[in-house]
């Protein structure tokens, strides 16, 4: 009697396991798949960090850049104001070249600070290559 019972109990434990198995196992599947979905999440993210970073090495560039053309500028406006302010008078033959070249550098440096280095959607102002091109040679 004791055997039967030994195989009713382990008749009754069988299916209970394996009904078991089956429910951790659906489980196992759920924790798995939102765990892929977790790292499809965190690779996006990861990629908008990336593009982002670029976006500011870009934009970072683009100041540099500015910045050297607004210097280089600058410093030939202020040695042309001290060459006209070191003349003892103006003589409008002999100095209007001068004063024009000082006043083109003077207005360069006015159309550099006004513009802005994005746009209003946040991109890249491309008026700011445009004056990068259009100044560098001055």
């Amino acid at each position: 009697m004791a055997l039967g019972s030994l195989v009713l109990g382990g008749i009754t434990v069988g299916p209970a396991v394996l009904i078991g198995g089956f429910v951790l196992a659906g489980e196992g599947e759920k924790a798995l798949t939102k765990a892929w979905e977790y790292n499809a999440e965190v690779n996006t993210a990861i990629a908008k960090i990336e593009a982002a970073k670029d976006f500011m090495q870009q934009v970072r560039r683009r100041i540099t850049e500015l910045q050297s053309v607004f210097e280089c500028l600058n410093k030939s406006a202020i040695l042309g104001l001290q060459e006209l302010e070191s003349l003892p008078s103006f003589d409008k033959n002999r100095d209007a070249s001068k004063f024009q070249k000082v006043a083109l550098l003077v207005k360069a440096l006015a159309e550099i600070m006004k513009t802005p280095v994005l746009d209003s959607e946040g991109q890249l102002n491309p008026v700011t290559a445009t004056i990068q091109a259009k100044y560098r040679t001055l």
